[in-house]
């Protein structure tokens, strides 16, 4: 009944107990390479959010870009196709359409709100 409870507190834990290894790890070695106490610490603490960082905004953003130059169904291997997608979307009516009601959208619900 507990399960996915425990497996998720489980995972926290886990999560909890490598970050504070790579925050330990990364302080003996600013230390261990002639840094500063104040430095290593600074380095250590700002750790999880360079990784969060990485893990979350970085990545995605990176896969998005290499993505949208490939022709990607999610069944197969990406097969990149360059600017062909870009220019399909500049050919198509129903773009410009959707542009033109974002764009009105935007511009009477921001200063409304």
């Amino acid at each position: 009944m507990w399960t996915w409870y425990l497996d998720a507190l489980r995972d926290y834990v886990l999560t909890f107990v490598l970050l504070a290894l790579a925050m330990a790890g990364t302080y003996w070695l600013v230390r261990a390479l002639g840094g500063r106490r104040e430095s290593a610490l600074g380095l250590a603490f700002v750790l999880p959010w360079v990784l969060g960082f990485l893990v979350f905004q970085l990545f995605p953003l990176t896969a998005s870009l290499y993505l949208a130059f490939t022709d990607y169904d999610v069944l197969s291997a990406p097969r990149w196709v360059g600017w062909d997608n870009f220019v399909a979307l500049f050919h198509d009516p129903k773009f410009w359409s959707s542009l033109k009601f974002t764009l009105l959208y935007a511009l009477f619900s921001v200063p409304l709100g």
